[in-house]
């Protein structure tokens, strides 16, 4: 099994590849033959995710999509980082009653 910190931050990294895609996806709304980038992620053995980044099987604009999975980004962001300073107020825990 990983690391609590190691599953977050493959969390972290999720979340910052779902919102670099969706934000070039809006950026090229207009863009005539740009195809949409989609990101698929997947559990690993043992905790953690891991995601790639595809364009999208059909065209088109999914503005609606793309907002949200920002916003996915964004909530996917604070709850990675809660996850990791949760983690080390416990691991400061540890230590003084150890000490």
């Amino acid at each position: 099994m990983n690391s609590i910190p190691s599953i977050a931050l493959s969390g972290l990294q999720v979340a910052s590849r779902r919102m670099a895609a969706s934000a070039q996806n809006i950026a090229n709304l207009g863009t005539e033959g740009y195809r949409r980038m989609e990101v698929v992620s997947s559990p690993l053995p043992g905790g953690g995710v891991q995601a790639t980044t595809r364009q999208a099987a059909e065209p088109g604009e999914n503005l609606l999509a793309d907002v949200v999975s920002q916003m996915q980004g964004e909530y996917m962001f604070k709850a990675n980082l809660q996850s990791i300073r949760t983690y080390d107020r416990l691991l400061g825990v540890l230590v003084d009653i150890r000490a």
